[in-house]
């Protein structure tokens, strides 16, 4: 877009100068903030819980749901980055619930970070001059933990907590 304004000599776009809030009909996005806050609530809550306790937490039903409707009605609204992050991030929770395995201190702070930038996302829908927070690094830390049958300190581009992970099972 902005090379073909360049082209014709016109303006650039307001919108590539300077990034603007997502932009959502009032209705809509009275109706998704309010649902997908909820969510978000559950989210935070559930790894609220799971950081006081020792060891892995075990993936809830609950939880996988959470992040399944912030995709759907995320998809259905056209707010591409909370849909990706909870696309994601449910993918991780059912391949863990799949195979049995728990979140540990790692996933417990890629997730943490997850809501975050969901949060951020949120925060922005029709607030003119809103910035998406940067979140395309999160999806490969999600990714990422998705394949843990490594022994070794993981370096990921949203996170780095310096947590080794476990073992997966062989």
């Amino acid at each position: 877009l902005l090379a073909l304004a360049f082209a014709l000599g016109l303006p650039a776009p307001p919108e590539i100068l300077a990034p603007s809030a997502i932009e959502l009909d009032p209705v809509l996005a009275d109706i998704f903030l309010g649902e997908s806050r909820t969510h978000v609530d559950s989210v935070r809550q559930f790894l609220a819980n799971c950081a006081e306790s020792s060891g892995s937490c075990e993936v809830t039903a609950e939880l996988i749901r959470a992040f399944h409707t912030l995709h759907g009605s995320a998809n259905m609204a056209g707010v591409l980055p909370v849909a990706e992050l909870s696309g994601a991030a449910e993918a991780l929770l059912r391949l863990n619930q799949e195979q049995g395995r728990g979140i540990d201190a790692l996933a417990v702070s890629v997730l943490q970070a997850t809501s975050d930038a969901i949060e951020q996302c949120l925060d922005i829908i029709n607030r003119p001059g809103g910035e998406a927070p940067e979140w395309q690094a999160l999806l490969s830390d999600l990714a990422g933990l998705g394949r843990p049958d490594e022994e070794e300190v993981v370096e990921l581009a949203g996170v780095s907590s310096g947590v080794p992970v476990e073992d997966g099972p062989k």
